[in-house]
């Protein structure tokens, strides 16, 4: 079992410089963010947030709705951070902002109910 063991470690780490060195960019999605795009999403909506007052949770996902930032503020609440992704994700895959959705949600729109849907 140790051998076994030893082998495993020593074949992660002789591969761990060739994934260093690997084109990452080939394993993003097309029109994905980069994390430090991402990480300037997250700040203007701290500085938001701190206009506003109010401590918030802070989602930012990729072109595939997976999670890519997160961050939640000082005083933030906790059941937020559901929220916080759920919302981000839910935007990404109707491809809309909060607002759009917001509007196209009311009654007598198209996505009216959409809440009560998918949990």
């Amino acid at each position: 079992m140790r051998r076994l063991l030893l082998a495993c470690i020593l074949s992660l780490a002789l591969a761990l410089p060739a994934f260093a060195a690997a084109d990452v960019s080939k394993l993003q999605l097309p029109g994905d963010l980069t994390l430090a795009q991402a990480q300037k999403v997250v700040d203007g909506a701290l500085e938001f947030a701190k206009q506003q007052g109010v401590p918030m949770n802070i989602t930012v996902v990729d072109a595939g709705g997976n999670l890519k930032a997160f961050c939640r503020m000082d005083g933030a609440f906790l059941g937020s951070i559901d929220v916080s992704m759920k919302k981000a994700k839910t935007a990404r895959l109707f491809n809309m902002s909060s607002a759009q959705l917001g509007a196209a949600s009311q009654p007598g729109q198209e996505l009216f109910g959409i809440e009560v849907t998918n949990n």
